[in-house]
C-alpha cells in the first residue's frame, strides 16, 4: 500500500509504542513520523528500507521503497530526484498491474509538478490518474484526486472553489458508502473553513467527521479530529470547550501510547492557555511537549515549540529566556533547511524586539522574514510580513509608511480570498493608524468593516476587542451613547468568555466614557473595577493606569489627600516596572493636583519632571538607529522598481547638467557683450575670461565624450548579452524542433508498428522493435533531464547544497546505470577509487556533470573501447579524470565544446545529441567553485579533467 505521509500520518505504532514483527514495517512507521521532521534521520531510514526491500526481492516492498524515496525528496523540495524514483515505482506498479498504486503515484507526481511551479503538467498527471481510477472503478482514489484538486485551488488562493470541489468529493464518497472517505472529506472541508476564519462552519464539519471516526473505532483518526476541534474553539475564544476536547485527546493518546500525538496535543493545549493569557500554564504544557519532541528527534516540531515558548516568556517580560528559545530555533533551522520555517522564527524575533521596544531591530527581523517569504512563501505569508512592518512603522510614528504596507497587505488578502481573520486584523491596525492621526470617523468605518469579518467568522473574543476600538473612536467624536452601547456588547462577550484581561480593559474604557460625560462617580466605579481585575492578573502597569485616573477624578472632586495617595502609588509602580509612560503621566497628574491646591512651585516642579520624561521618550522613538532601519526598509524594493528609480535619477541628473551648460552659455554671451561695450577697459580681462571659459567648456565636453563612450560600452555589452540570449533561444528551439521531436517520432512510429503487427511479428522482431523503443525513450528521458537542468540554471532557480562527498560513492551510482548502455556497445568502464577521496560540492549538480561526461564517453567510444575514471587529491583540491579511447575531438571543435552555439556530432553508433550535456557540465562545475578542462587527440581518445575543492573553506 502506498503511503502519503505528507497528507496524513496513518500508522505510527512501532516508533511510538507497539512493536511489530516485520522490520520493514517498523522502518516505514518511523519514516511516517520523521519524513517531514528530520531530513538526516529520514535519509538513513530510507537507505535501510531500500536495502531490506532489495533483499526481500518482493515487488510490493520494492514499490514501497521507491515511493518512500520519492516522498522524501518531495518533502525536501528535490523535484528531479523525486521524479526519478516515481518513474521507477510506476514501472514496478505497471509490471505488476497495480492500478491503485499507479493512480496514487500519479497523484504524487502531480503534487510535485504543482509545487515546482508547473501547473500544466500537474493537471495532466491528475487527469491521467483520474482516467485510470475511473476506468478501474477506484472510487476512493477518485475522492482523493478531487481532494488534491481542492488543495491546489486553496494554494492558489481560490478558497471558494476549493470548498466546492471538496463538497463534490464528499458526494462521491457518500455514493460509494465508504465511511472512511466520508470522514476524510468532512475533515478536509472543515479545515478549509478553519483556514478562512469560518470557525463555526469548521466545527460543524469536524463533528460530522468525528461521529464517523467513532463508529469506525479509529482512535488515531479521532485524536486528529479532536485536535482540529480544539483549535477551532481556541480561535472562537471558547476556552472551556477547547480544553475539554484537548483533554480527551490526551487521554486517548495515552491509552494507545502514541507519543507523537501526545506531544502535538500538549503543544496545542499550551497555545489554548496562551490565547487566554494563562502564560505560566502555557509554558508548562509547551515544555512537556518539547521534552517528547526532543526525545523523538522531531526537529521541525521542536522549532515550533521553541517559538511558542519564546512568545509566552516574552509576555511575562522574561526577554532573555525568550531570546534563548528563538536562538535554539534558528540553530535547528540549519538542520532542516526550510526558508519558510526560518521566516517564522525571524518574525518571532521581530515580535520579541517590538515588545521590548527595540523597533529598529524588529524592523530588521521583519524585513529578513519578508525577503524569504517573497522568494519561497505564499501570498498569505507575504501579507503577514507586510502587516508586521506596518505595525512597526506605526510604533515609530511614521504613519505614511505604516499605511503603505498595511494597504499592500490588505490588497493581497482581498485579492486572494484568504483568511477573513487575517483581513480583519489588517483592517483593525489600519483603524489604529487613522485613530492615531485623529481621523476618528474614518477609523470607525474601518473598525466596523473589521467587526463584520470577525462576526462572519464567529470569533467572539476578536469581536469584543474591535467593539472596544469602535467605542474609543466614538468617544473621540462625542458619540457617548454609541460608545456605551459598543462597550456594553464587548463586556457581555468578555464575561461569557471569562476573559479577565479583556474585562479589565473594557472597564477602563467604560470609565473613560463616563469621565468624559462628567459622570464622575460612575467613572470611579469602573476604574476601580478595572484596577481590581488588573491586580488579580498581576498586571501592575494596568492597575497603575487606573489608579492614576482615579486620582485625577478625585482632584476634580477636590478629594486632594486621596488623589495624592493614588497618584503617588501609580508613579511608584512606574518605577518598579520600569514604565516611563506611567511615571510621565503620573507627574502630569501631580502637576494638576498641586495647581488645583494652589501650590504652584510643586506644580511647576512636577510638570518639569513630566516634560523631561516625555522629551526623552520622543527622542527614543526617533533615534538614529530607527531612522536607519526605516531607510534600509524603504530601499528594499523589487529589482524592477530599483532600476526604474535609478533610470529616473539618471535622467534628472542629465537634465540638470544640460541646464547648467545652457546657463553657462548665456553667461558667456552676456559677458561677451559687456566686453564689446567696455572693450577699452576690459579687453585684457575679457580675453582671459574667454580663455578660461573655453578651457572649462573643453573639460565639460571631454567629460561628456567619456560618458558617451561609457554608454556605448554598456550598449555593446548589452548587444553581446542579447546575442547570447538569442543563441540560447535558437538552441532551445532547435532542440525542441528537431532533437526532442526526432526520438518522439521514432517512439510513436515504432510503437505503431508494434501495435499494428503484434500478431504477425516473430518474437525476434518484437524484441528488436522493443529495443529500439527503449533506446528512443531513454534518449528522450536523458534529453528532458538535461533540458530541465539547463532551464533551472538559466533562470537562476538552481539551489546548491554543498557538503563533503565521497567521489567513489558518486561514481558507484553513476556506473551502475551507465554500465547498461556500455555493455551493449561492448565498452568496459574501469575505475578503482579510494573511498577517502572527497569533494566539497552539491551532490545533484556534480553527479549530473560526471554522469554527462561518462555518457559522452560511451557515445564517442567504439565497440571494444575502454573508459577509465580516476581521482586524486592535491592540497585543497580534488581532480577527477574521465578518459576514453574514443574518436577524439578535432582542435577546431575543442574551442566550441562548451558553447551554446557549438556543433553536435553523432556517436560511433550514430547516437544523436544536443550539445547541452557538456554545457551543463561546465556550468555545474563552475557553480561548485571548480574548473573543467579537456585534452583530446583525434583517433586516440579524450580526457575531461574536473578540479573541485575538497574542504568547506
Amino acid at each position: 500500500m502506498i503511503r502519503y505521509t505528507f497528507i496524513l500520518i496513518l500508522t505510527l505504532t512501532v516508533y511510538i509504542g507497539n512493536a511489530q514483527s516485520n522490520p520493514l514495517d517498523s522502518l516505514f512507521n518511523q519514516l511516517n513520523i520523521l519524513i517531514n521532521e528530520n531530513p538526516q534521520e529520514s535519509r538513513q531510514i530510507i537507505y535501510e528500507i531500500n536495502k531490506l526491500a532489495k533483499q526481500s526481492n518482493n515487488p510490493n516492498r520494492l514499490l514501497e521503497a521507491q515511493t518512500s524515496y520519492a516522498e522524501f525528496y518531495f518533502a525536501n523540495n528535490l523535484w528531479q530526484q523525486a521524479n526519478k524514483h516515481i518513474d521507477t515505482a510506476l514501472t514496478i506498479a505497471k509490471n505488476n498491474k497495480n492500478s491503485l498504486a499507479e493512480v496514487e503515484l500519479l497523484v504524487l507526481l502531480s503534487k510535485i509538478y504543482f509545487k515546482s511551479g508547473d501547473a500544466e503538467q500537474s493537471q495532466k498527471k491528475l487527469t491521467q490518474a483520474l482516467r485510470i481510477a475511473s476506468s478501474q472503478r477506484l472510487t476512493l482514489s477518485q475522492v482523493k484526486i478531487k481532494l488534491t484538486q481542492a488543495e491546489f485551488k486553496k494554494s492558489e488562493g481560490k478558497q471558494i472553489d476549493a470548498i466546492k470541489i471538496k463538497k463534490s468529493a464528499l458526494e462521491l464518497a457518500l455514493k460509494s458508502n465508504d465511511k472512511g472517505s466520508q470522514a476524510d472529506c468532512y475533515q478536509s472541508i472543515g479545515s478549509s473553513y478553519w483556514q478562512t476564519g469560518h470557525y463555526n462552519n469548521a466545527i460543524e464539519n469536524y463533528y460530522k467527521s468525528l461521529l464517523i471516526k467513532e463508529q469506525l473505532s479509529d482512535t488515531l483518526g479521532i485524536i486528529q479530529i479532536i485536535k482540529n476541534i480544539g483549535l477551532a474553539y481556541r480561535e472562537l475564544g471558547q476556552y472551556e470547550k477547547g480544553l475539554l476536547n484537548l483533554e480527551r485527546g490526551l487521554f486517548l493518546a495515552e491509552a494507545i501510547n502514541n507519543r507523537f500525538e501526545k506531544a502535538d496535543l500538549l503543544n496545542i493545549t499550551g497555545s489554548l492557555h496562551y490565547r487566554f493569557n494563562r502564560f505560566d500554564e502555557a509554558i508548562k504544557f509547551y515544555t512537556k511537549s518539547l521534552e517528547i519532541r526532543v526525545d523523538l528527534k522531531l526537529l521541525r516540531s521542536q522549532i515550533t515549540t521553541h517559538e511558542n515558548l519564546a512568545r509566552a516568556y516574552a509576555q511575562k517580560s522574561n526577554f532573555e529566556e525568550a531570546l534563548s528559545h528563538l536562538n535554539i530555533a534558528l540553530v535547528l533551522q540549519e538542520q532542516i533547511v526550510d526558508p519558510i520555517a526560518e521566516s517564522s522564527t525571524l518574525t518571532e524575533m521581530g515580535n520579541l524586539n517590538l515588545l521590548k521596544g527595540n523597533v529598529a531591530e524588529a524592523l530588521r527581523r521583519y524585513l529578513m522574514a519578508l525577503k524569504l517569504r517573497q522568494t519561497y512563501g505564499t501570498d498569505e505569508d507575504i501579507a503577514k510580513s507586510l502587516t508586521n512592518i506596518g505595525i512597526a512603522y506605526r510604533r515609530l510614528g511614521m504613519y505614511k509608511s505604516a499605511l503603505k504596507y498595511l494597504e499592500q497587505a490588505h490588497g493581497i488578502i482581498n485579492d486572494k480570498e484568504l483568511n477573513i481573520n487575517d483581513a480583519s486584523y489588517i483592517l483593525q491596525n489600519l483603524g489604529h493608524i487613522y485613530q492615531d492621526q485623529k481621523e476618528f470617523s474614518k477609523a470607525q468605518t474601518i473598525y466596523k468593516e473589521a467587526l463584520n469579518l470577525k462576526e462572519q467568522g464567529g470569533d467572539e473574543s476578536g469581536t469584543a476587542k474591535i467593539l472596544k476600538n469602535i467605542a474609543q473612536a466614538q468617544l473621540q467624536i462625542k458619540q457617548i451613547n454609541g460608545a456605551r452601547s459598543s462597550l456594553a456588547q464587548a463586556l457581555k462577550i468578555a464575561n461569557r468568555l471569562n476573559d479577565s484581561r479583556e474585562i479589565a480593559d473594557i472597564y477602563n474604557e467604560m470609565g473613560n466614557v463616563e469621565r468624559q460625560a462628567n459622570n464622575l462617580d460612575i467613572a470611579l466605579k469602573y476604574f476601580k473595577n478595572a484596577a481590581d481585575v488588573h491586580q488579580s492578573l498581576s498586571n501592575f502597569d494596568g492597575k497603575a493606569l487606573c489608579v492614576r485616573k482615579i486620582g485625577e477624578i478625585q482632584i476634580q472632586k477636590k478629594q486632594y489627600s486621596e488623589a495624592e495617595q493614588n497618584i503617588n502609588q501609580s508613579i511608584k509602580t512606574g518605577f518598579q516596572t520600569g514604565n516611563a509612560y506611567i511615571r510621565s503621566y503620573g507627574y502630569l497628574a501631580k502637576h494638576d493636583l498641586y495647581k488645583a491646591m494652589g501650590n504652584y512651585r510643586l506644580a511647576l516642579e512636577n510638570y518639569a519632571k513630566h516634560t523631561a520624561i516625555k522629551d526623552s521618550l520622543e527622542n527614543l522613538k526617533r533615534n538614529e538607529a530607527n531612522l536607519e532601519a526605516q531607510l534600509d526598509l524603504e530601499l528594499d524594493q523589487k529589482k524592477t522598481e530599483i532600476k526604474i528609480m535609478e533610470a529616473e535619477v539618471e535622467s534628472l541628473q542629465q537634465k540638470a547638467e544640460l541646464d547648467k551648460i545652457k546657463i553657462e552659455q548665456q553667461k558667456t554671451f552676456r559677458n561677451f557683450l559687456i566686453a564689446i561695450v567696455l572693450l577699452v577697459i576690459t579687453l585684457a580681462g575679457a580675453a582671459t575670461y574667454s580663455f578660461v571659459q573655453k578651457k572649462k567648456y573643453a573639460k565639460v565636453l571631454e567629460e561628456k565624450i567619456d560618458e558617451i563612450k561609457l554608454m556605448n560600452d554598456k550598449l555593446t555589452a548589452s548587444e553581446i548579452d542579447l546575442k547570447n540570449t538569442v543563441q540560447t533561444k535558437d538552441k532551445l528551439f532547435s532542440i525542441i524542433a528537431h532533437d526532442l521531436r526526432s526520438p518522439f517520432t521514432a517512439l510513436v512510429g515504432l510503437s505503431e508498428v508494434l501495435a499494428a503487427n503484434v500478431q504477425s511479428l516473430s518474437p525476434d522482431e518484437i524484441e528488436e522493435l522493443s529495443k529500439h523503443i527503449n533506446q528512443s525513450a531513454t534518449g528522450v528521458l536523458s534529453l528532458t533531464d538535461n533540458l530541465l537542468n539547463w532551464s533551472r540554471s538559466q533562470t537562476g532557480k538552481l539551489v546548491l547544497n554543498p557538503k563533503i562527498l565521497s567521489v567513489k560513492d558518486i561514481v558507484d551510482t553513476i556506473v551502475e546505470v551507465a554500465s547498461i548502455p556500455a555493455k551493449e556497445k561492448g565498452i568496459a568502464i574501469k575505475y578503482k577509487l579510494d573511498p577517502d577521496i572527497t569533494i566539497y560540492a552539491d551532490y545533484d549538480t556534480i553527479s549530473t556533470a560526471i554522469r554527462n561526461l561518462v555518457s559522452n564517453a560511451i557515445k564517442f567510444t567504439p565497440t571494444g573501447g575502454v573508459i577509465n575514471i580516476e581521482a586524486f587529491q592535491k592540497l585543497d583540491q580534488t581532480q577527477i579524470n574521465v578518459m576514453d579511447t574514443g574518436v577524439g575531438i578535432s582542435p577546431d571543435n575543442l574551442s566550441k565544446l562548451f558553447r551554446v552555439d557549438g556543433l553536435t556530432t553523432k556517436g560511433t553508433n550514430q547516437e544523436s545529441g544536443t550539445g547541452l550535456g557538456l554545457i551543463l557540465c561546465k556550468e555545474f562545475v563552475e557553480k561548485n567553485n571548480g574548473t573543467i578542462t579537456v585534452d583530446s587527440t583525434p583517433g586516440l581518445g579524450t580526457t575531461f579533467k574536473i578540479e573541485l575543492p575538497n574542504k568547506t573553506s
